[in-house]
């Protein structure tokens, strides 16, 4: 197969304006492009290279879905137990702190009553 990147015509002139002969140029670009040719990757040898590829990634691709879904759970999971955790500790400083005031304000009243 050609290339069609390679102009073989162009190709012969070039080699003939240069002192070949015309079987010699001839034999020159005939050799240049079944070198090319067998080397040059066409559209279609990329497109299925792609195809290849991806079919060869699904599975990395299914393994990062699956972890990044895990990971998700996970941290849904860590923010589900550090929120228990605050309302706790929240709420048993609410009954500490009430604790304190009422504490406070029957030192309040002993004190007057005992000022008094």
């Amino acid at each position: 197969m050609t290339s069609p990147i390679f102009d073989t015509h162009r190709a012969v002139k070039d080699l003939e304006e240069a002192g070949f002969e015309e079987s010699q140029a001839e034999a020159v670009v005939g050799m240049m492009s079944s070198a090319i040719g067998e080397n040059v990757a066409t559209r279609s040898d990329l497109q299925g290279m792609q195809t290849n590829l991806q079919a060869e990634f699904q599975p990395i691709r299914s393994d990062i879905v699956s972890l990044e879904d895990r990971m998700t759970a996970r941290m849904e999971s860590l923010e589900d137990r550090m929120t228990a955790r605050m309302e706790s500790l929240e709420h048993r400083m609410t009954i500490k702190l009430g604790a304190f005031v009422f504490a406070g304000a029957g030192a309040v009243v002993a004190l007057l009553k005992l000022l008094s």
